[in-house]
């Protein structure tokens, strides 16, 4: 791999700080925490997550450099170890910056605001108030390739009372929030948040509204078709109706609607889509810019047995509550959720 170093030598720590280098902050840690989620993320195989994890393992492997940036050669030549396969092998320099520049567009713009939380979350919880993100820098002519490196930023670091929580006791878990996997095209729009404001306020509205008197209108003439009504209704008739479109009601938009109320809940059936873990959660101000609904999922680690705790709806024996589950003991390795403070404690 051609790693360029002609300037990796005179960089000192003014010109790092202007480089997105800061003083006092610990990038090998910060990489490595880095490298760790990235890795565990299911796009680490797309060319996006590929990508990202390449320019990770570079900076990691080549701290000096890193501070510059890497050329598209260097990316594409990384990605081919980290796919496990050729990728541009061959290709001309400006086909490679072009593929390169087009997978990059796709990271910055799609996959990185999806994890963007769930890394600030980890960066926090570490006791990082920095982490790194992807930075490309704009060539300029013959001579000054684009790169593209891993730039420091600034989170928000937690208040006191958060602070003094996020100390995990004997048993604990702490929770973080991950974008949803392979979301529906409905779901991937409350995936990003979907910002309750101005028109998007109206049309989710009307949404739940269509979507409601359709629901109504397709139980009462499946019943009707059923039943072959005749001219005599009874008691038990009509609150058959009315438990069935009260019940399609609830599972398709009510847990929408009582978000305001509960803050968090499970999500509906076309969020869901099969599985059990996905959240819909009421976001606003002053902790966030605007109203939103978010859909997402929140997971830790069981202090019990390391295996994955996974949040969801608590069922009859925590009727009304969400939980933590293990996915090694469900049944045992149960645990309380605070989306606020993303900690939970055992419950049995």
């Amino acid at each position: 791999m051609k790693i360029d170093k002609s300037n990796s030598g005179r960089h000192g720590s003014d010109e790092q700080g202007e480089n997105g280098v800061q003083t006092g902050f610990d990038q090998a840690q910060a990489i490595d925490l880095l490298e760790n989620a990235a890795g565990s993320w299911e796009q680490r195989t797309r060319l996006d997550g590929a990508l990202f994890l390449s320019l990770i393992r570079l900076s990691k492997g080549h701290p000096a450099q890193a501070i510059e940036g890497f050329t598209a050669q260097d990316l594409a030549e990384q990605m081919q170890s980290v796919l496990g396969r050729r990728w541009a092998h061959g290709d001309t320099s400006d086909v490679i910056a072009d593929r390169v520049r087009k997978t990059w567009k796709r990271l910055t713009e799609e996959l990185w605001p999806q994890k963007m939380e769930g890394i600030t979350q980890l960066a926090i919880d570490t006791g990082l108030h920095s982490i790194p993100c992807p930075e490309r820098i704009e060539g300029g002519g013959s001579g000054r390739p684009t790169r593209y490196r891993l730039s420091t930023t600034p989170v928000n670091a937690p208040t006191e009372a958060a602070s003094d929580e996020a100390h995990l006791s004997p048993g604990e878990v702490r929770y973080i929030c991950e974008d949803l996997e392979d979301a529906g095209l409905i779901a991937r729009f409350f995936s990003r948040g979907y910002q309750i404001v101005g028109w998007r306020r109206w049309v989710l509205a009307l949404t739940f509204v269509g979507v409601f008197l359709l629901a109504l209108m397709a139980i009462l003439l499946m019943i009707a078709i059923v039943n072959n009504p005749g001219p005599h209704r009874d008691t038990t008739y009509w609150l058959f109706i009315y438990a069935g479109a009260g019940w399609l009601a609830w599972i398709t938009i009510m847990r929408i609607l009582i978000l305001p109320d509960t803050r968090i809940g499970p999500a509906p059936w076309w969020i869901q889509l099969g599985e059990e873990d996905r959240l819909v959660e009421w976001r606003c101000p002053p902790k966030y810019p605007n109203k939103a609904i978010k859909a997402a999922r929140y997971t830790g680690m069981c202090p019990r047995c390391g295996g994955k705790v996974i949040v969801k709806g608590g069922g009859l024996a925590f009727w009304g509550r969400l939980v933590g589950r293990c996915e090694e003991s469900p049944r045992e390795h149960v645990f309380s959720f605070d989306h606020i403070t993303r900690l939970g404690r055992p419950l049995r």
